[in-house]
Order: structure tokens, then sequence, then C-alpha cells
């Protein structure tokens, strides 16, 4: 795997799974730079505070 994917949760539907994205993948759906996304992601922020993202660890 070379691109780290990552989980997208929505916290209003008890925390309902969206998918699993690249980092590219859920800034184009946010309409919104790679280093926002990053930064919400080493910060453990919400996005539009509703969503979480959480990295999928490899099992390599």
């Amino acid at each position: 795997m070379s691109k780290h994917e990552y989980a997208l949760y929505d916290k209003q539907d008890n925390e309902l799974i969206i998918g699993i994205f690249t980092v590219d993948e859920i800034s184009k759906m946010f309409n919104t730079s790679n280093a926002v996304i990053y930064c919400n992601i080493s910060r453990q922020k919400d996005i539009k505070g509703r969503y979480v993202i959480r990295k999928i660890e490899s099992e390599e």
C-alpha cells in the first residue's frame, strides 16, 4: 500500500463509517487542501464539527 488510507466517520450518525479514502480524496470531498486534512488528523480535530478521520494501520 503506497498511500495511507483513512476511515471517515460521521459523529452525528452514531459514528457510521462513510468510507475508506486517501487524503487526496478527502480533501476533494471537503473542498480543502491536503494540509488542512493532515492538520485535522494530527490534532484529532473533527472536520466541520461532524466528521472524524482515523488512519487505518496496515498489517504488513
